[in-house]
């Protein structure tokens, strides 16, 4: 246990606890105490001591970092230590007992160490990583003016009282008055709330409106289940006659929800749909877009409205996934936040887009990219379901072929008898009268998609040497490596056996890929289905168009 003391002093309000390989005086001088006593914090009242991590600097097991709190707080406490500042996401989740460390960014969390539960907890980042990724710093900075807040009893958790005015709409008969005061405004975000992800399965449950970062109004439409032909009326009009901006953090999903909600009659209405992308697309922004071409990095970057608002809002609703889990209440607050969020990515953003010269590429070959792509979304790729029907059966016949030809071979038999001894071993140690049979452990079967088994397979059982090796720096079993241990085994058997599991890998990941997502496509009145994508505009390191869900 080492530890640095910046100046002399009988006892610290302030412990730093950092991996080992970063408790360095001079770099925690300019990263931490120098920011710190800018902030009102004295270095005679901080203490910095390491923590102790696996072989490789890898991260410890959770009962080692257990067992080592339990002798570094005891030390803590004797030092007069309140505030722990934790550059360490692990430490930091077993200090406070929360699941996730990223959302916490910016607040102070009770200890729950028995004994020490008078400690506040604040995480931080690793001074380290700023090499690796630049964009950290605010982190950092949110991490260390929290500390020095709640050190000087100023603390206020980030996200509070940033709604000043809110309406919350619920009866049809006032949303045209809202509608036609809220036109007045040059710009407004806008956001909608449903029932699902996919455009045609949901209505507009919610939509949301927001003039600047703290006042805004949401309205009611199809209150879950129960559409609304007036309120979605209005809406269809207000977006027809409104003649500013309309802001939206990834536009493509809630305009293909406003599009078939407010302007189609059925899936395949073109009148429709391209009346609905031409009135939507005339003038509007996408923060989403904006975040992607202003943070935009070799490190990797977060754009979801959550991430890039956080220093604002707060960790709120983090998890929701299902709005019906919510009362009204709570599903009001939590858009208007969203909207008022997107406000805020929008001014912090937009600046840097600018400066860095962005402009062009986000007016010219992105926004306009949201159009063509809302035109793909909404008509669908058509598939022949009967051809997707074929395909799953062909497949599962190659799946069932290698299964057989895998479970039979030798090899595979005699390996699986070891595994099952293993098994009985490992189980009959653990008890202390009763032995189970061997017979017991016939759950055990060969299975490729275990990498464990099937790195004990090729590289413990048919001692292969190992080629390629996982980040983790174990044995890889992929496709890619299977081929190249078939280069060099002169065992036709065992030839035969890795190109079993090629062809199982292959056919395996059509199946649980393509074919799954094909079986999703939406049957539609002309009789024929059709399968639709979301497709990302921006959010990959290289600029491609990526998709997601399908």
């Amino acid at each position: 246990m080492q530890h640095i003391i910046f100046r002399d002093n009988s006892e610290f309000k302030v412990a730093i606890l950092i991996k080992s390989s970063s408790l360095k005086q001079s770099q925690m001088e300019t990263n931490y105490i120098q920011p710190l006593r800018a902030l009102g914090v004295k270095p005679k009242d901080v203490i910095a001591f390491d923590l102790v991590y696996g072989p490789k600097g890898k991260k410890a097991p959770v009962k080692v970092m257990r067992a080592y709190l339990q002798d570094l707080m005891p030390i803590l406490k004797e030092q007069g230590v309140e505030y722990l500042y934790v550059p360490d996401a692990e430490y930091f989740k077993v200090l406070t007992g929360e699941k996730k460390a990223e959302p916490h960014h910016g607040y102070a969390l009770p200890c729950i160490v028995d004994g020490y539960t008078h400690m506040q907890v604040i995480l931080g980042v690793n001074y380290s990583a700023l090499f690796y990724n630049p964009d950290l710093k605010g982190k950092l900075d949110m991490g260390l003016k929290t500390l020095a807040d709640v050190s000087k009893g100023k603390y206020q958790e980030i996200g509070t009282n940033i709604i000043h005015s809110a309406q919350y709409i619920r009866d049809p008969n006032e949303v045209y008055s809202v509608l036609q005061e809220i036109k007045k405004h040059d710009a407004l975000t806008v956001d909608t709330e449903t029932l699902s992800l996919k455009f045609w399965k949901t209505g507009v449950v919610t939509i949301g409106f927001a003039w600047d970062q703290h006042n805004g109004v949401v309205i009611w439409c199809d209150d879950y289940h129960e559409p609304s032909s007036k309120v979605r009326e209005l809406l269809k009009d207000f977006f027809f006659t409104y003649q500013g901006t309309c802001i939206y953090h990834n536009a493509n999903f809630d305009m293909k929800i406003l599009i078939n909600t407010l302007f189609m009659n059925g899936l395949l209405d073109e009148i429709g749909k391209q009346q609905g992308i031409e009135v939507l697309t005339r003038n509007f922004e996408d923060t989403k877009l904006i975040t992607y071409v202003a943070t935009n990095s070799c490190a990797g970057n977060s754009l979801g409205l959550k991430d890039q608002s956080h220093e604002f809002t707060g960790n709120f609703a983090e998890d929701v996934t299902d709005i019906t889990k919510l009362t009204k209440e709570q599903l009001e607050e939590y858009q208007l936040k969203d909207c008022l969020a997107t406000w805020y990515v929008f001014n912090k953003h937009y600046p840097t887009m600018v400066k860095d010269q962005q402009l062009d590429v986000y007016e010219k070959m992105l926004k306009p990219s949201v159009k063509v792509v809302l035109q793909m979304e909404l008509t669908g790729m058509p598939i022949d379901m009967a051809q997707v029907k074929y395909a799953r059966s062909v497949l599962e016949k190659e799946i069932a072929r290698c299964h057989t030809v895998l479970q039979s071979h030798p090899d595979i038999e005699q390996f699986i008898y070891r595994e099952r001894e293993a098994a009985m071993n490992k189980r009959n140690a653990e008890l202390k009268t009763k032995v189970k049979p061997i017979e017991d452990f016939e759950h055990i079967v060969f299975n490729p998609n275990s990498n464990p088994m099937m790195q004990r397979f090729l590289y413990d059982y048919l001692q292969f040497t190992i080629i390629d090796k996982t980040d983790s720096g174990a044995g890889a079993v992929g496709g890619d490596t299977l081929m190249k241990l078939y280069a060099v085994t002169e065992r036709e058997d065992i030839k035969e056996l890795l190109k079993t599991c090629v062809a199982f890998f292959d056919a395996d990941k059509i199946l649980g890929t393509f074919i799954k997502a094909f079986e999703g496509a939406v049957l539609k009145s002309d009789g024929h289905y059709y399968l639709h994508g979301n497709f990302n505009i921006g959010g990959t390191v290289s600029g491609r168009l990526s998709s997601s869900g399908p």
